[in-house]
């Protein structure tokens, strides 16, 4: 009896792919504790930067017309529009952010436990006012599209009753 070492340990593959079959019901449902997971995790960082925001909206304006102010004089007017358009911006974008962090971190937890059906799919949209801090939104918007296709599967929806009562 001869064993080649080098032969092919496919050798006796005859070429057929295995069949695949799509996620039944019990992929869906296996998947919901890490959207759970994805939106507390992006949920509390996106809180923290919308706090940022906050913070940065009350302190930067005045910083920033220190800084022009021993560039050139300004007048009056200039100073008062340059703060509240800085203000306003920076209080949008850390709103934004309090709001989606908030709605998606309760979301989350809710989602894990399997018991806000809901209030999973209201953080996911609600969340994507989180964009408005620029801070990864390109993650934010695919955790909402992911966590709203797994949340609006049958399957998941059927889980969520099932596990109500």
């Amino acid at each position: 009896m001869s064993h080649n070492p080098y032969s092919s340990p496919l050798s006796g593959y005859d070429g057929s792919l295995p069949q695949s079959l799509p996620p039944g019901p019990d992929g869906y449902v296996k998947q919901v504790p890490i959207v759970g997971i994805l939106m507390i995790v992006l949920g509390s960082l996106e809180f923290l930067m919308g706090i940022y925001y906050l913070v940065i909206g009350f302190l930067m304006p005045d910083a920033i017309e220190a800084q022009i102010r021993s560039q050139r004089s300004m007048g009056a007017e200039e100073k008062l529009f340059m703060k509240q358009v800085l203000w306003w911006t920076f209080v949008g974008m850390g709103g934004g952010g309090i709001l989606g962090g908030l709605m998606r971190l309760a979301g989350g937890i809710q989602v894990v436990r399997f018991r806000s059906h809901a209030l999973g799919i209201a953080g996911n949209i609600v969340g994507l006012a989180s964009i408005s801090t620029c801070y990864c939104s390109p993650f934010s918007l695919g955790v909402s599209i992911y966590g709203l296709i797994i949340l609006f599967h049958s399957s998941v929806r059927q889980e969520f009753a099932r596990r109500a009562l």
